[in-house]
């Protein structure tokens, strides 16, 4: 949680699915653009890409899942409004 909203992620499914979701300080529409790190575990990383368009107010989610067993996840990324406008959201690992 932070000025700029809240994001989060879980793993389910023992371990091989991801689940997140993320919700702007903002009024107006945006779209979120974030990176999820996955650490597996063998120890062994990977980056996935998530992007989703949201309302004003409202959250946005998505899930999916994973090649093999994970034991950790983090999630970083912003929330483009009307105009460009960046709102940055925290970071959780």
């Amino acid at each position: 949680y932070g000025n700029g909203g809240y994001t989060k992620i879980e793993l389910y499914g023992n371990g091989r699915e991801v689940w997140w979701s993320v919700k702007p300080n903002t009024s107006q529409s945006y779209t979120y653009s974030g990176l999820i790190t996955v650490t597996f575990s063998d120890n062994s990383t990977r980056i996935y890409p998530v992007s989703k368009s949201g309302s004003g107010g409202q959250s946005v989610s998505g899930s999916f899942g994973l090649p093999k067993k994970a034991k950790a996840a983090g999630i970083s990324g912003v929330a483009y409004g009307p105009g460009g406008i960046q709102i940055s959201i925290p970071t959780i690992d």
